[in-house]
């Protein structure tokens, strides 16, 4: 990506001018005591303008990044200086953003969490799989289907080396086995049923697709790399 000065410029004066509104606007909120969610500035709703802050925000951000690689010339001492000293996201304004959408989203994370069945199983499941199985459910309640998939796939992963190491006598480093490869062996020593087998190529297929595929895992899918994550757990001896 090549970064020019004209884009440094159009970005900041995004930021600028967003800023004052943004200013104005919670100044105005503060002083007549607004409930947010009731706001709009201009005509769009008050969350949809502090995403739009923060879609600034991430432009500027794209843009220093890329400068890394660029070599950014022609600048004034005042541009050289305000770059330098860019805060490239806003901590208040992240907050605002995220609060806002959390409350708005607040159904759909209700109706998403009603959808997941409690675990419970015959025997302790380490600790460090109970670790990343409760990151993947909040990731789900959260909407972020993709992530939901990738923490799966890597529950199955961990999951399936640590018992490889338990039930194949200690032979050999299965730290750098692939998944796939994994698998093959809880098939081939009897560590896992047919059905758990199924299921985690489902959760390899799904992961692998959330990580690498340009198009995203849905509702349905992460759900389902869930349920498989709880049909592998409930059903393996450690």
């Amino acid at each position: 990506m090549r970064v020019t000065k004209v884009d440094f410029i159009k970005a900041i004066g995004n930021i600028i001018e967003f800023q004052y509104n943004f200013n104005q606007a919670k100044k105005i909120i503060d002083e007549n005591k607004l409930n947010i969610e009731h706001v709009t500035i201009g005509d769009q709703p008050y969350n949809e303008v502090i995403k739009e802050g923060i879609d600034y925000c991430n432009e500027l951000d794209t843009l220093l990044e890329a400068a890394k690689e660029s070599l950014i010339d022609e600048l004034d001492e005042s541009t050289i200086s305000l770059l330098n000293k860019f805060d490239r996201f806003d901590g208040d304004l992240a907050q605002d953003y995220y609060m806002s959408e959390k409350y708005n989203n607040l159904t759909f994370i209700v109706n998403r969490a009603k959808k997941i069945k409690p675990l419970y199983t015959k025997r302790r499941v380490p600790l460090f799989i109970k670790r990343k199985y409760r990151e993947a459910i909040l990731c789900f309640f959260d909407g972020r289907f993709d992530a939901c998939c990738a923490m799966c796939r890597s529950i199955a992963e961990i999951l399936l080396k640590d018992l490889c190491q338990k039930k194949c006598g200690g032979k050999g480093n299965y730290e750098e086995e692939p998944l796939a490869s994994l698998i093959n062996m809880c098939g081939n020593f009897k560590i896992l049923k047919e059905t758990e087998l199924i299921s985690a190529m489902r959760i390899k297929k799904t992961g692998n697709e959330s990580m690498h595929s340009k198009t995203s895992k849905n509702e349905q899918e992460a759900l389902a790399s869930i349920e498989d994550i709880q049909k592998i757990l409930r059903g393996i001896e450690y």
